[in-house]
């Protein structure tokens, strides 16, 4: 068995497959939208500020130290730059000799660029490890990974890919961005109203961003279910994927879901959050029934309306 290879493709499928297409067709106005006044950014640089501006060229970064408590909201723009310097770019340069550091880094003014910048630091890295034989994979990984120093780089090998909630927060940014403008803003004060796919059924959904991880509410009578708030971009994704009408099976928890349906990959170990999207136990499941209205509401798919036995379809946006 080639370790490295087997290393290398394992990294390149998760960024094949689950992260880098969810930044695809990123537009400036996502890249820079700030969810809460006062968020960390990606800004122009200014010739009289008090606050530190890291960086290089017109553009500077949010930061300051000690973190404030509680941290702040964060752009794509600063999570993006976070992840080209502080995961990919750090690491490339303790470890293969990558981009510069946060202070003399040049920060993208445009989605674009940001995406040119990762791409390029996520290269370096991968070319980087394909370098690495089976000894020097098992060798200590140093100082350059501070608590981790007697990890082996093989350890470290998945380390730039964000530790998975930075990845989903990063879609559920997006997703944000893309239905805020929306009549039913998503919000607990004003949330979308919905009706099961045959009609007969109301309940509401809102969006819960303080939550951990970030949460897709959804409120059946007096019954709170809560999901992954990731799951609106991800069931979306998985649906185009698809190319094709798929069964939605809505099932309950106790209940086995029908095999290639919405709701056995709602709750399948290959979807992107590893298994369930519910978050409440007892009431993780009805993935089907409850998700394909509110993306419908969204235009981001189109499902059918029969008394029973629905279907639904991504649309081409």
């Amino acid at each position: 068995m080639d370790v490295t290879e087997e290393l290398v493709q394992r990294l390149d499928w998760h960024w094949t497959n689950q992260l880098r297409p969810r930044l695809a067709g990123l537009t400036d106005a996502e890249y820079f939208w700030e969810p809460v006044a006062h968020a960390w950014n990606v800004r122009p640089r200014v010739s009289e500020a008090t606050a530190p501006q890291p960086g290089t060229g017109p553009m500077t970064v949010d930061f300051t130290f000690p973190h404030p408590d509680p941290p702040s909201v964060t752009t794509i723009a600063w999570r993006l730059a976070h992840i080209v310097v502080g995961c990919l770019g750090m690491r490339n340069a303790s470890h293969f000799g990558g981009p510069p550091s946060y202070d003399d880094f040049a920060y993208a003014a445009t989605a674009d660029d940001a995406l040119a910048q990762l791409d390029s630091a996520y290269a370096v890295w991968l070319a980087g490890m394909r370098r690495l034989d089976a000894a020097a994979l098992a060798e200590p990984c140093g100082p350059a990974e501070g608590q981790r120093a007697a990890l082996s780089m093989a350890g470290v090998a998945h380390q730039p890919r964000g530790q998975p909630p930075r990845r989903r927060d990063r879609g559920a940014a997006r997703s944000l961005g893309h239905h805020d403008h929306m009549s039913g803003s998503g919000t607990r004060e004003d949330p979308w109203q919905l009706t099961t796919a045959p009609g007969t059924s109301a309940y509401a959904m809102w969006r819960d961003e303080e939550a951990d991880p970030p949460a897709l509410v959804c409120q059946v009578g007096s019954t709170t279910l809560r999901y992954h708030l990731s799951a609106i971009d991800d069931l979306a994704n998985w649906l185009r994927a698809q190319g094709d009408w798929v069964d939605l099976g809505a099932a309950d928890e106790q209940k086995p879901a029908k095999p290639a349906t919405v709701e056995a990959w709602g709750r399948d170990e290959g979807n992107p959050v590893g298994g369930w999207y519910g978050l409440r136990k007892g009431y993780r499941a009805r993935f089907g029934m409850y998700l394909p209205p509110l993306l419908e509401k969204l235009g981001l798919v189109e499902r059918e309306h029969n008394p029973r036995n629905n279907r639904v379809r991504a649309t081409n946006r």
